[in-house]
């Protein structure tokens, strides 16, 4: 069971090596200089990063496997996942004000592309907020 999840850990860190060296030629190499190159370059620097942890979770994981059996104990803890829930509830009040920020400013700006794409932004959101309710209702 635990190299099948080791396996995981070591899938997930080529997944974020490749996204980083994709991110990474693709705003230095094919879009060099124009708008969007800035941007990809930022995402490929979080995604080395990312990939640098993941390193080490798993070079960690290969020399002691007894710290993976204690960090998958903690992931079930039922206090981490109380505290995990509530930390998701406040994250998504304070989303809300944002939201109700950004789309004030959508409309005082007069931008109908910006309008639109805040109002799928809100769509999408209380579709999934409604998803996620009924699913967690059905479980309880």
């Amino acid at each position: 069971m635990k190299t099948i999840k080791l396996y995981k850990e070591k899938v997930k860190l080529i997944f974020l090596i490749l996204s980083t060296v994709i991110f990474f030629s693709l705003g230095y190499i094919v879009l060099n200089g124009e708008n969007y190159s800035s941007a990809l370059l930022g995402v490929s620097a979080a995604s080395l990063g990312l990939s640098l942890f993941q390193i080490k979770r798993v070079c960690t994981f290969t020399k002691r496997p007894e710290t993976y059996t204690n960090e998958q104990i903690e992931l079930k803890d039922e206090r981490n996942i109380m505290l995990v829930e509530k930390s998701k509830s406040c994250a998504y009040d304070i989303e809300t004000f944002v939201i109700l920020g950004i789309t004030a400013y959508a409309i005082y700006s007069d931008n109908v592309g910006f309008v639109l794409a805040v109002l799928v932004l809100w769509s999408i959101r209380i579709f999934s907020f409604f998803y996620y309710f009924s699913k967690k209702n059905n479980e309880y």
